[in-house]
């Protein structure tokens, strides 16, 4: 861990900022006190920073405590803004050991403080900060076992990502990682990161081994999203291919965003993301984020596969078009494109870009139109819109394929395409 740096920016979905500040007043509430508690353990860390040329890690630490409703204190600020940056590197790690067991102890006392339901997030965030500050072994396999026994599974995917945040490269993340690989390993797991709301369904090949480096394959449903079971039929047809299979909650795939199909987003969010635009902007930046993730984590490899049904093709050729060197391989099958990406896109590249499958039925009741609307293109004429814009920007690797299907996800000819792909390396 980097003790230059010694606190992370807040997580997302993990405020630390208490809504109730500490107050004067003789009947101080159990929370106020707690946050006090650690506002002090902080604020002693600060202190010896300034007085061991240390600043840096110092205002970090008096800014986590003035986040938690204690005054900053104009004397330690002076002392923190005289002090050199002389301080070495082992130094400090010494210091900051010392000092942060003290921290993550105050805020264990502080997060397991009685709160309200919709105060969980706040409450959770210290839990992490705990972590944060010691990041051991033990610490860690004690979040990740209350991290397992979270009954709100979209509320889990973001603690775990939130955990892997919170221990950097400390002996917690070992912890973390076990409970995702017994999770995910032949079976879904939801997992989202600590600063995107995008949650995604990952699914680990049952021979999964930490160390080993994995093909990926981001498959996303069309508009009935039942990413679920898009995701078990997709992992079904894996077979034993050791291939990582990601199946992610995106907004671009479906026309309106009923709340229904997404239980763990806010309606707030579903509202602010009514125009496609926008919501490729957050499928993109979410999906990447769970990607490096598993990256660093899970063994996942950088350039993945990526295949999309009806409206999950848009999700495919954004990607495709905007990141084509992070593309190992597309196979949109069925897939919808109404020419998201094709703005700013970089090009194939001098090596003619990714293999490319597109896929389309000849039985596919869309085929011409969508659902009988002569004013609304079907699959085949977005399929031709898509391949003109993939010649266009310089792609030579593309084949078109016409299966005798209907409207389909196809699993198991996408997987042959990967098949293909991994056989020419």
């Amino acid at each position: 861990m980097n003790v230059a740096t010694t606190c992370l920016s807040l997580l997302a979905g993990f405020a630390l900022v208490a809504p109730l500040p500490v107050r004067a007043r003789a009947a101080a509430t159990k929370a106020e006190k707690a946050q006090a508690k650690t506002a002090k353990a902080l604020l002693d860390w600060a202190a010896w920073c300034a007085q061991n040329g240390a600043p840096e890690p110092g205002r970090s630490a008096q800014s986590e405590a003035v986040a938690l409703g204690t005054p900053a204190g104009d004397e330690l600020t002076a002392e923190l803004d005289a002090a050199d940056e002389t301080a070495t590197g082992d130094a400090v790690e010494r210091g900051r050991k010392l000092h942060g067991t003290k921290i993550a102890k105050a805020y264990d006392a502080l997060a397991t403080v009685k709160h309200d339901a919709a105060e969980r997030s706040r409450f959770a965030g210290y839990r992490l900060r705990a972590l944060h500050w010691d990041p051991s072994k033990a610490r860690g396999k004690k979040l990740a076992r209350w991290i397992d026994g979270q009954e709100d599974v979209g509320f889990a995917a973001r603690l775990i990502g939130g955990a892997w945040a919170a221990a950097g490269d400390g002996d917690a993340s070992a912890a973390i990682t076990s409970l995702v690989a017994t999770k995910a390993t032949g079976s879904l797991l939801l997992i989202g990161s600590a600063d995107h709301p995008l949650v995604a369904f990952v699914s680990l090949p049952k021979g999964w081994r930490k160390g080993r480096s994995y093909p990926v394959l981001v498959g996303v449903d069309g508009a009935g999203s039942g990413f679920e079971g898009y995701g078990r039929k997709s992992t079904s047809s894996r077979g034993a291919r050791d291939v990582i299979g990601v199946y992610p909650m995106t907004l671009s795939n479906t026309n309106g965003l009923v709340a229904k199909k997404y239980p763990h987003y806010s309606q707030t969010l579903l509202d602010e993301n009514k125009a496609i635009p926008p919501r490729l902007v957050f499928d993109l930046a979410g999906v990447n984020a769970v990607l490096a993730l598993l990256t660093q984590h899970m063994g996942a490899e950088e350039r993945v596969f990526l295949t999309g049904f009806s409206g999950g093709g848009m999700f495919t050729y954004m990607k495709l078009l905007q990141e084509p060197s992070r593309v190992a391989g597309a196979v949109p099958a069925c897939g919808n494109f109404g020419g998201g990406g094709v703005q700013g896109a970089p090009g194939a590249g001098a090596d003619g870009g990714p293999p490319v499958l597109l896929l389309t039925g000849e039985n596919d009741p869309h085929r011409y139109f969508t659902r009988g609307d002569k004013n609304s293109p079907g699959i085949d004429p977005q399929t031709e819109n898509a391949e003109k814009a993939l010649a266009k920007l310089g792609y030579t690797h593309v084949e078109r394929r016409m299966l005798k299907s209907g409207h389909s996800p196809l699993h198991t000819e996408v997987w042959k395409f990967v098949d293909s792909v991994l056989d020419t390396r």
